[in-house]
């Protein structure tokens, strides 16, 4: 007899720094940073973070205000800040703001029933890991088993979603918290190259967290009812992350969009093959805003015509790309807009290096 136990996300929270820049500022702080005096890179700079569709970025760091007196890194724009210490302020500063998504998360929730922590981040690092800290600092119960996903990018919550459902399935009483937080911005890099320029100008931090459990929430759950994975080998050149002394770097190339294109419509058709489910048989859509290309090229080759991607685009207006929490913003964003009705399907799909794309399948139950 199969088992019919179902993982549900039953509750989702949200944070952000209190660091908020308008990224026609940060176009600006960037010209004066990289050439002052070159009126054409000026342009160059505005032109290209206007076109992101992002309004606002967040940041730990009060470093990209013109008036910061005291930068905590970036100080002098022909020194690269060590990797040491970008990560000093990682470990100050990604546990507090994992904290406050948890307990919006938990509101109406006992946490003495968590069973298992999961950590995801891929921008900083260290033993004992965020997953410890925060198990001391929220009182979990010793029990509480801890797990990390680390370094992956910014797919990295689906990994941490097939971790919880796999808990789960093998005890149904289990109810496995998630917490994702990414600072990328301490890892900002003081080079004019294309992959530099592009990830300086969408990169923001935050962080989310969502409870999973077998039972349903006190409001809209999502049940999930599939997962998979592609990989696009050819693109393991245009979209890395590695660490270096001068940080942790990021490829990202402007071909990034197409290879998406390429992957997409082959890994819904296989997530809905194993379901006997049809690409109009889903009501809509979380694609994570990896950039405005990514979701231009998603709504073309998914030919999506009625906004079904406003979460996305809301999203990436608000807070820009936050790697790995940025699906559960997303996913967050659309149970506040409250046009999900029980029995719809939901696709949410993440992409990262590799070129690796994940997704997963819900289904909507609403208890109104």
């Amino acid at each position: 007899m199969g088992n019919k136990t179902n993982t549900r996300i039953v509750s989702i929270g949200t944070a952000v720094p209190e660091n908020v820049y308008l990224q026609t500022d940060l176009a600006d702080w960037m010209h004066q940073r990289l050439d002052s005096n070159n009126t054409r890179m000026g342009r160059l700079f505005r032109t290209l973070y206007r076109k992101t569709r992002i309004e606002k970025r967040y940041s730990v760091l009060k470093d990209f205000n013109q008036s910061c007196s005291n930068p905590a890194l970036f100080a002098d724009a022909s020194i690269e800040p060590k990797v040491e210490e970008r990560l000093s302020i990682y470990e100050k500063e990604a546990t507090s703001l994992a904290e406050f998504a948890i307990n919006k998360c938990l509101v109406g929730h006992n946490k003495d029933n968590i069973t298992h922590l999961i950590t995801v981040s891929c921008t900083g690092m260290s033993s004992p890991g965020i997953e410890i800290q925060l198990k001391q600092k929220l009182a979990l119960k010793q029990n509480v088993q801890t797990h990390a996903v680390n370094f992956i990018g910014c797919y990295a919550f689906f990994p941490a979603l097939k971790m919880a459902d796999a808990f789960i399935k093998a005890d149904p009483k289990a109810q496995v918290l998630i917490v994702a937080v990414e600072l990328c911005t301490l890892h900002f890099q003081n080079k004019d190259s294309d992959d530099h320029l592009l990830s300086n100008s969408l990169f923001s931090d935050g962080a989310a967290a969502c409870l999973c459990s077998s039972e349903p929430g006190n409001n809209a759950s999502l049940m999930l009812k599939g997962t998979d994975q592609l990989l696009i080998p050819k693109g393991e050149n245009d979209m890395a992350w590695n660490i270096h002394s001068e940080g942790f770097l990021m490829k990202l190339s402007s071909y990034i969009p197409q290879l998406v294109d390429e992957g997409i419509k082959d890994l819904i058709e296989k997530l809905l093959g194993d379901k006997n489910l049809e690409r109009q048989d889903i009501r809509h859509w979380a694609i994570h805003p990896g950039g405005r290309k990514i979701l231009e090229v998603c709504e073309a080759e998914l030919q999506l015509k009625n906004n079904e991607l406003r979460a996305s685009y809301t999203t990436l207006k608000n807070f820009g790309n936050m790697s790995a929490p940025t699906i559960l913003f997303v996913l967050e964003q659309m149970l506040k807009d409250n046009e999900l009705a029980n029995g719809e399907n939901l696709f949410a799909c993440g992409f990262g290096p590799g070129l690796t794309l994940e997704a997963a399948l819900f289904e909507i139950e609403t208890h109104a």
